[in-house]
C-alpha cells in the first residue's frame, strides 16, 4: 500500500494535473452543448375482441412507420426547426429525438428530446395524435373494421332505397293517391319491421355483404307476404299487392339506412375510447440532457485512472532502464 502510495506522490504533478485538466475540458465541451428537455406521454393500445390479443406491438411498429413520422414531420415543421436541408436529414433526427417502448404494462410510451421545451410537448402531444389516427385509418382497432363495414353497407342500402324508389314510380307513378293513410302505416310498419330485422343480423354477423333474403328475414318472409295479401284485399283505394310490396321495399331500405348511420355514430362516438392518450405531455420544466455534473465527475475519474496508469507504467519503465544500466557497470561496460 504505500509502494502504491510513494508511486503516486512521486509522480504527483500528472497524478493531480490530469485529472483536473480532464475535468476542465470536460467541463468546457459540456457548456457547449445545448440543453435537451424530455417530455413523454401514454398511449392505451387497443384489445382485438376476437382473438383477445393486446394490439401494443403492432402499434409499436405502426409508431416506426413512414406514414406516422412523415406526418408528424410536416405537421410541426420540423425540417425548418431542425435547420435541415435536406428531408432525410430531419426524419433521422426526428428518430434521434423520439423513442417509443412499451411498458409493463402494455402501453405504448412516446418520450421526445428537444432543445426547446414547448416543442418537445407538442412533439410528444402530436405524435400521440398521429398514432391514433393511423390506428383507425389502418383499421387496428375494433370498430375501424366495422365501420368499414357499416359505410360500405349504407352505400348499397342507398343505391337500393334509389332503385326501389324508381321501381314504385314506374309501376305508378300516381302512386301518393293509391294508397291510403291506412295503407301507408301498415306497408311502412312492415318495411321497418324488415329492417330492424335486417340491422341486427348485420350486426351479428358484422357483414357488408349481407343479403336482403338474410336467415331472419327469409323465415318470416311467407307472414309477411301474407300481411301483405290480406291489407291489399283491405285497401280502401285498390291498392295492388305489388304497389304496397314496392312502397314497403322503398321503407325498408330507408329505414335500414337510418339505423345503420346510427349505429355509425354511435361507433365513432366510443371509437375515442378505444385508442386513447392516458394524460397530455407536459411542457418539461428542467432540462434531461447534458448532465454536465456526471459529465465532468467522469472525466475527473477517467483523468485519475489515465494518470496512475502512467505513473506505474513510468516507475516501471525507469526500473526496467536501472536494472540494464547496473548490468551494464557489471559487465565493465559504459
Amino acid at each position: 500500500m504505500f509502494d502504491i502510495l510513494a508511486v503516486l506522490l512521486k509522480h504527483k504533478k500528472v497524478v493531480f494535473g490530469l485529472p483536473v485538466a480532464c475535468a476542465v475540458v470536460a467541463a468546457g465541451v459540456s457548456l457547449a452543448l445545448s440543453n435537451q428537455y424530455q417530455s413523454s406521454t401514454l398511449i392505451v393500445p387497443p384489445v382485438n375482441p376476437a382473438l383477445g390479443l393486446n394490439m401494443a406491438p403492432t402499434l409499436l411498429t405502426l409508431a416506426g412507420s413512414d406514414q406516422v413520422r412523415a406526418s408528424v414531420l410536416d405537421q410541426l415543421k420540423l425540417q425548418q426547426h431542425y435547420q435541415s436541408s435536406d428531408r432525410r436529414d430531419a426524419l433521422l433526427e426526428l428518430d434521434n429525438n423520439v423513442k417509443t417502448s412499451l411498458t409493463k404494462d402494455q402501453l405504448l410510451e412516446i418520450q421526445v428530446l428537444d432543445r426547446d421545451p414547448q416543442t418537445a410537448a407538442a412533439l410528444a402531444d402530436s405524435y400521440a395524435s398521429t398514432i391514433i389516427q393511423a390506428a383507425h385509418d389502418n383499421r387496428l382497432s375494433p370498430s375501424a373494421a366495422f365501420q368499414a363495414n357499416l359505410q360500405a353497407r349504407m352505400s348499397i342500402t342507398e343505391q337500393q332505397r334509389k332503385e326501389a324508389e324508381s321501381k314504385l314510380k314506374a309501376m305508378s307513378p300516381d302512386w301518393p293517391s293509391r294508397l291510403s293513410g291506412q295503407d301507408r302505416a301498415i306497408a311502412s310498419a312492415l318495411g321497418q319491421m324488415q329492417a330492424e330485422m335486417a340491422a341486427k343480423d348485420f350486426f351479428n354477423s358484422n357483414d357488408a355483404k349481407l343479403s336482403d333474403q338474410s336467415s331472419p328475414i327469409v323465415k318470416l318472409q311467407e307472414q309477411i307476404n301474407l300481411l301483405r295479401q290480406d291489407m291489399a284485399v283491405k285497401s280502401r283505394t285498390g291498392a295492388t299487392p305489388e304497389l304496397l310490396t314496392a312502397y314497403s321495399d322503398m321503407v325498408f331500405y330507408a329505414s335500414l339506412k337510418q339505423r345503420l348511420q346510427e349505429s355509425l355514430a354511435l361507433s365513432k362516438a366510443q371509437q375515442a375510447n378505444e385508442i386513447r392518450i392516458v394524460a397530455k405531455a407536459d411542457v418539461p420544466l428542467n432540462k434531461e440532457k447534458p448532465k454536465r455534473a456526471l459529465i465532468v465527475a467522469l472525466a475527473f475519474l477517467a483523468g485519475g485512472m489515465l494518470a496512475a496508469l502512467y505513473a506505474f507504467a513510468k516507475e516501471g519503465l525507469d526500473k526496467a532502464c536501472g536494472w540494464r544500466l547496473l548490468m551494464r557497470r557489471a559487465n565493465g561496460q559504459k
